[in-house]
Parts: structure tokens; sequence; C-alpha cells
């Protein structure tokens, strides 16, 4: 198979989060590329439709694109049904998936909105950052019974979040008041998989 991405992209990350949980990178051959919200020119590379990543190529030719939909791939690829629907049960790990999503958005819109103005945090910026900040509260609630539960979809993207936090937005002390979060998120840091798909500058 061939993925398609950015080692910056938190998106590409949370993919290979998941192909090292089950064992799947030998099978995965990378291809890194640049995108650009602006950029109209078709990649020759990247089949995406959209000109996003992640994109992944099967063995077979098929063009199977979006995070969440590789993920759900890979995991049939290895017969892992538990990814989607562990302990906890698949409502929650969906749900907690979609938090970290919809985080991960918000943290793109940011970055492309500092990116505009040439590094400066306008308000649109503010609002961004806000509304990651309830999402952040959101996890703090639950993530407390998070390292007694195996490791499923809904915590790597979490994970991812959080790592794409400190790689963009250090100054953004997310730690503070969620000592739950914090303290599951040190836990998670340390996992093989984790140390394997750090973000490169």
């Amino acid at each position: 198979m061939r993925l398609i991405g950015s080692e910056r992209s938190p998106y590409v990350r949370k993919v290979m989060l998941v192909a090292h949980e089950l064992g799947l990178t030998d099978r995965i051959e990378r291809e890194n590329i640049s995108v650009a919200i602006r950029k109209l020119e078709r990649d020759p590379i990247n089949p995406n439709p959209f000109g996003q990543i992640p994109t992944l190529v099967t063995d077979d030719g098929r063009i199977v694109h979006d995070s969440f939909v590789i993920c759900d791939y890979l995991a049939s690829l290895a017969d892992a049904s538990w990814l989607l629907n562990g302990t906890s049960g698949r409502l929650d790990i969906l749900t907690r998936h979609a938090t970290a999503h919809s985080m991960l958005d918000l943290l793109l819109k940011r970055l492309v909105e500092r990116n505009r103005t040439n590094g400066v945090e306008n308000d649109l910026c503010g609002a961004f950052r806000i509304k990651v900040g309830w999402g952040l509260d959101a996890l703090e609630t639950n993530a407390g019974g998070w390292m007694q539960m195996p490791v499923e979809l809904g915590q790597l993207t979490v994970a991812c979040a959080l790592a794409y936090i400190d790689f963009r937005f250090e100054d953004d002390a997310w730690r503070h008041g969620r000592p739950s979060l914090a303290a599951w998120y040190e836990n998670m840091s340390a996992r093989p998989s984790m140390r394997a798909t750090t973000f490169k500058a």
C-alpha cells in the first residue's frame, strides 16, 4: 500500500498511529508531499479528488481518502474490530473520535488564519482557540478512566490532537486545569506508536 501525506499533518499521523498499533507499518510505503489550501494545481502524485491528505492507494489500486475511512480500512485488514468497538462501546469511541477530529479541524483553520496574517493571532484565531478549549474540557470529564481501558481509535485521535497543539501552538498551555487529560496524555505519549510518529518541523 502507498500512503500519500505529510509528516506535519495530524490526519496522516492518526493513520500512522493506527498502522503501528495494528502492526501494518511494514505493508505501507510512505510518500511525502506538500499541500496548501490555496493551491489549485492538481498534484500528479496525489489521486485524492480534492488534493487533500492522507490518501491511501491499496495494493489493488483503489483510492481511499479521509483519515477515518483509511483507519477503518486498515482495521479490516488486520481483523481488528476492537479499534472501533472496544470495551467502552462503539458509540463512546466514535464520540471521542468526533470530538478530537473536530478539534483538529479547528486547529488547522487557526493555523491557516495565522499564516494568512503573518503570524498574528487575530480574533478569528482566538475564536478557534476557545472552541478547541471547549473540546478539551469535554475530554477532561472522561479522561480519568482511559488509562484502565484498551487503546482504540478515539484515544489515538485525542492523542494526535493534543500532540498537534504542542507542535503548532505550544503557548496554549492546554494542560492547565485539565489534570486527568494531562496525566493520560503523558502515559499515552510513551507508547511506541506515539514515539515512532512524532511531527517533523
